[in-house]
């Protein structure tokens, strides 16, 4: 299940996306649901956690789109210092081993393209040039059992392309909502069907309004969307649930919701069948302040708790496609880096929902390089960080956070 912030994430769309960035997040637990995977806990509840490299041999970039593909993490596209690229690889954790995967029939280069994983093919849409803000209408799937491309049937008028749009695999379809053109963020979606090749329009009727920075995250049956900012100033507090079987949008629950912020993080602490809470924190206030503040939301009774404050993480947001992620292991939900002004943050905390804490911090990464714009992806174990840039520099280093 793909879950914001998402994860997913530096990533949420996170997405983890880093939980909003080109940092992105992708969370797939849909193998493992309520496992205890003891991530940050060593094993043994003590609260040891640490950082291990991993291999450099594949080229770097900033604004990739990626997913976790049950066993390995795809990557492709992005942009590097030459301009946008299409190439892409899959990095197997278990070898620590970058593989090619074919350029023959793959989409034309381009950043921020979205990347949902089905269960069998990776489904990449949108996207656009890294050098102006237009947005691409087309995509490709990726068959990694054969590594061949094919071609996606145009979504055709009135579908607009889009970059960064929020993107998920509901188990029969693909929904793509938001996102931006022309610098402007968009409210409008998609539903593509891969079994008949069709695309679907999101309805419109009752949904939110153009707004960036929105915390989202899949449930299992429903899209939330909490927050964000309109307009291009100041921010707002309303969420909405989308149901894509029904085709139906709905407002979320207001009583105690978190204040008004945009560039939150976000994730589902829940299974697969849409039992559980959003978990919203952080982000950037009505006057861009950071936050370290937030809440859960449980739809079943459309009610909001606060989330404690002693123990969590310092002030600080998840930009999508900047910096910033937050994964669920199963019982706790595990959040790193994230921006604070320009100061790029390494280190994180997780938190426990059953007892309304955090209880363990999560140390900096190796090297404390901002891995800006990079990639993460959540293995339903550990979590993958790699690339990006610090400062003007393109990184080809990455990490693993093991239990």
């Amino acid at each position: 299940m793909l879950s914001a912030a998402q994860a997913w994430l530096f990533l949420g769309p996170l997405a983890i996306a880093l939980a909003g960035c080109s940092l992105l997040v992708e969370e797939n637990l849909a193998d493992k649901p309520g496992e205890d995977l003891g991530l940050g806990t060593g094993g043994s509840g003590s609260g040891a956690a640490s950082w291990e490299s991993m291999s450099s041999d594949f080229a770097p970039r900033v604004d990739a789109a990626a997913a976790w593909i049950g066993s390995g993490m795809f990557v492709w596209g992005g942009a590097d210092d030459a301009g946008d690229r299409s190439d892409g690889a899959i990095y197997d954790p278990q070898t620590d081993v970058w593989k090619p995967v074919s350029d023959t029939g793959a989409p034309s280069a381009r950043s921020h393209a979205a990347a949902v994983w089905t269960g069998s093919r990776v489904i990449i849409f949108g996207g656009g040039p890294s050098g102006s803000g237009d947005g691409i209408n087309d995509g490709a799937e990726y068959d990694p059992a054969s590594d061949t491309w094919s071609s996606l049937n145009p979504p055709g008028p009135p579908s607009a392309g889009r970059r960064r749009p929020i993107a998920f695999w509901t188990g029969s379809l693909v929904v793509i909502w938001g996102g931006e053109a022309n610098g402007a963020p968009l409210s409008s979606g998609l539903r593509y069907n891969p079994t008949t090749s069709d695309w679907a329009s999101v309805t419109k009727n009752a949904a939110p309004g153009p707004r960036r920075g929105s915390a989202w995250a899949w449930t299992g049956s429903r899209l939330l969307v909490f927050g964000g900012q309109i307009d291009g100033f100041g921010a707002t507090s309303d969420g909405f649930a989308y149901d894509p079987v029904q085709d139906e949008w709905t407002k979320m629950g207001g009583a105690n919701a978190p204040s008004p912020r945009y560039d939150a993080f976000a994730v589902w602490m829940g299974d697969a069948a849409g039992k559980g809470e959003l978990l919203v924190w952080g982000g950037r206030g009505e006057n861009d302040e950071e936050l370290t503040s937030g809440a859960r939301y449980n739809p079943d009774d459309e009610t909001w708790t606060p989330v404690a404050t002693q123990g969590s993480p310092s002030k600080r947001a998840a930009p999508s496609g900047e910096a910033g992620f937050i994964a669920w292991t199963g019982l706790r939900a595990v959040l790193v880096g994230g921006i604070d002004g320009s100061s790029f943050r390494t280190d994180g905390a997780i938190y426990d929902p059953a007892g309304n804490a955090w209880p363990w911090p999560v140390p900096s990464w190796p090297g404390g390089k901002a891995h800006e714009r990079g990639v993460v992806v959540f293995t339903g174990q550990e979590v993958l960080l790699w690339s990006g840039r610090d400062g003007g520099s393109l990184l080809d280093t990455g990490a693993r956070f093991m239990p």
